[in-house]
């Protein structure tokens, strides 16, 4: 972001992005897309481009230390 130059594009599900969560180290980003009727979550290891998981919801946030990913589940719970 501080240089605002592409550095590395990573495929994504399809749909409306709503957010973009990076890890505090930088090595995995998590991206949320609406694709009518739910939201899907995917989290990708930004070197490989390879995806490491995917679910139903929306990421919010890494902890500090990048161990967890805080997420809202499809039922809003």
């Amino acid at each position: 972001a501080r240089t605002a130059r592409l550095r590395k594009e990573i495929p994504g599900p399809a749909g409306a992005f709503r957010s973009v969560v990076v890890s505090p180290d930088g090595k995995r980003v998590a991206a949320t897309v609406y694709d009518r009727p739910k939201h899907r979550l995917q989290v990708c290891d930004v070197a490989s481009g390879e995806r490491l998981f995917s679910s139903e919801g929306k990421a919010l946030a890494y902890s500090p230390d990048g161990r967890w990913l805080a997420t809202v589940a499809l039922d809003e719970k």
